[in-house]
């Protein structure tokens, strides 16, 4: 669930059942609920 206003960025990925309630920067993962952002491994 995207709870707006919020910007999301190129190549962000969001986990099933997330609530993201802030901005997400490029290539960012977030999960949870709320949704905690979790710097992503290189190459995936």
């Amino acid at each position: 669930m995207l709870v707006a206003p919020i910007n999301i960025g190129a190549r962000a990925v969001t986990g099933a059942g997330s609530v993201v309630t802030k901005d997400l920067p490029e290539g960012a993962l977030a999960f949870g609920v709320p949704a905690r952002e979790k710097p992503r491994m290189e190459g995936c």
